[in-house]
């Protein structure tokens, strides 16, 4: 149901405007907030996040369960496609409160869009994601010009997954530390 309403709220999306004076964050911004702006006014239950660090881009707020929408844009024509998504600490609030965290990915290139994906964070294999050491560890998209390969299992099994990514993740930032920990005892 969601994914339709989505779909039909970006019906008159176009792609960014080219702005050769611009960054890649420059079109990407154009391109998110023309989409929450359409979807904001074809239907009541898309809200506006709460503050700027909210982590979603837009909220739909259907009954007493909330979508947390993550809209990421993807240019193709560009050789970076590895969006930050999301930090594990504020994923896991967001999941034990009973809420959803979903994603937006509008795929363009010389100022078309291509595509428009949307799925639930939990329906992503482990395979297209990592975590990058920003925070307390941030969930990145790979390779965002790749397409999204389904998780196999439940929710449940992911939230698990999650779990051993990111204790893989710390052992591993351990280890990293230690090392320059040594590096900077032994200078002269």
């Amino acid at each position: 149901m969601l994914n339709k309403l989505i779909i039909e709220g970006l019906e008159k999306l176009d792609g960014p405007e080219s702005t050769s004076y611009g960054s890649q964050r420059t079109s990407a911004d154009q391109l998110e907030h023309a989409a929450r702006e359409l979807l904001l006014n074809h239907d009541q239950r898309f809200r506006k996040p709460n503050g700027v660090r909210a982590p979603g881009d837009i909220l739909f707020v259907d009954g007493r369960k909330t979508y947390h929408i993550n809209i990421k844009s993807v240019d193709h024509s560009k050789d970076f496609h590895m969006p930050n998504l999301i930090s594990v600490d504020n994923l896991w609030r967001i999941f034990e409160k009973g809420d959803e965290f979903c994603l937006l990915i509008l795929a363009h290139s010389a100022g078309s869009l291509i595509s428009k994906t949307f799925v639930d964070i939990r329906t992503v294999d482990w395979r297209c994601l990592r975590l990058a050491a920003l925070g307390t560890g941030q969930i990145q998209i790979k390779d965002s010009s790749k397409p999204l390969v389904a998780w196999q299992g439940d929710a449940q099994s992911w939230m698990q997954q999650m779990k051993q990514e990111v204790i893989i993740f710390y052992e591993h930032e351990k280890l990293k530390l230690e090392q320059r920990l040594n590096s900077w005892r032994s200078r002269g």
